[in-house]
Formats: structure tokens, sequence, C-alpha cells
């Protein structure tokens, strides 16, 4: 189980890159929590929808996914925490940046949702 929630965070982060809502949105639980360097929010999925389009603009590249550290609570709940690399291109400029992630995974109806993801911008 361990590895399955790991494919599932880069299925996640593949169709972020490739801007596939349907993906992104059958992979996550609403309301859900997100939190990073703008603080905390409870996000719905018609808020989640109108942030996904805003970025639709942004290309994203995932550079790589390391240090991924799993834990299984339950057969119905897991939790993630990993390092990441993310190449964004905005209007012709490219820039990469690093950050410390962490998710939190629950079967619902038998599909893995995520419920809560944190990320921490890494200094480079």
């Amino acid at each position: 189980m361990k590895n399955e929630i790991l494919e599932l965070e880069k299925q996640y982060w593949a169709a972020m890159a490739a801007h596939d809502f349907k993906t992104v949105t059958n992979l996550t639980h609403f309301p859900c929590i997100l939190t990073a360097k703008n603080g905390v929010r409870e996000v719905d999925e018609k808020a989640f929808q109108e942030g996904f389009e805003q970025a639709k603009e942004m290309e994203m590249k995932i550079v790589g996914i390391k240090d991924e550290k799993v834990q299984m609570l339950s057969d119905d709940y897991g939790i993630i925490g990993y390092t990441v690399e993310i190449e964004h291109v905005v209007k012709a400029e490219t820039t990469r940046s690093k950050a410390a992630c962490s998710s939190a995974w629950i079967k619902e109806d038998g599909e893995w949702k995520c419920a809560l993801h944190s990320e921490t911008e890494i200094n480079q």
C-alpha cells in the first residue's frame, strides 16, 4: 500500500502538469485543506476549479520527487512526505523551485482521495 500512495501522489502531480482537471478532481476529497506560504485554506470544488483555471497559462514540469516517506495508518488512511522539484514556465520565463510536501490520503467508497496537501518552499 505504501507504493500505492506514492503512485497516487505522482499521478496527482502529472495531472496538475497536464492541466487535467478531471483527474485532479477525481483524486481530491472536497473540501480539501491546503497549506502553503500564503497560509491555510479550506477549498471546495468550485474554488479549486477557479484556481486551477487561473494557472492554465503556466507550464509546469515535475523535475523529480525524492526523499519519500510513507506511513499507512490504516487500510484506508495514509500519509506521505517528500521533496519535489518543479520547473515553471510563465510568459517564456523559466524558474525552478523545490518544496517539502506532505499529503493525507483517505479511501472513500473504494477510491483514494487527497484530503490535505501542504507545501513549504525550500531555499536553494
